[in-house]
């Protein structure tokens, strides 16, 4: 019998820029859709910092669904983790997590998906979250890098 739980999937990579750059990247809302390797994000609606836990953003993704985010960690710095869910509904039970860790003048990120709190009778949504490969990841640290280096000329 198949797993009907979602996946965690992660992909970690060095940065070649200071932790405190990469952070401010990801705390911008408005450079989500140059992140996203999937280009699932397609604008964000208001952008605005995030600046606290429990704080709340909206992205347009690329089917036209407004999606809120929930702001479940945050560590300046350190640590950034906001679960989405369709506007009005609750959250979806994924967990996006980007985690930094200093090292010199560049930073190492890892990037988790956790899919793990997805309500299993979701069979669509589970099935989009078992397709998520670690590659896909790599390709949004790979993108968050090309915009660090540019923030940093």
């Amino acid at each position: 019998m198949p797993d009907r739980r979602g996946p965690v999937v992660t992909a970690e990579d060095v940065v070649p820029a200071p932790a405190a750059t990469v952070f401010a990247l990801l705390a911008d809302p408005a450079t989500h859709p140059r992140i996203d390797d999937g280009a699932n994000v397609a604008a964000p609606v208001a952008p605005a910092p995030i600046t606290a836990v429990g704080q709340t953003f909206c992205m347009d993704n690329a089917n036209g669904v407004r999606v809120e985010c929930i702001v479940r960690r945050l560590e300046p710095g350190r640590v950034i983790a906001w679960e989405p869910g369709r506007m009005g509904e609750r959250p979806s039970g994924q967990l996006w997590t980007w985690e930094l860790a200093p090292d010199g003048d560049a930073t190492r990120v890892r990037l988790t998906y956790d899919a793990s709190g997805l309500d299993r009778a979701d069979r669509k949504r589970l099935a989009r979250a078992h397709a998520l490969k670690p590659e896909r990841l790599a390709g949004s640290i790979r993108r968050l890098a090309a915009l660090a280096a540019a923030a940093t000329r």
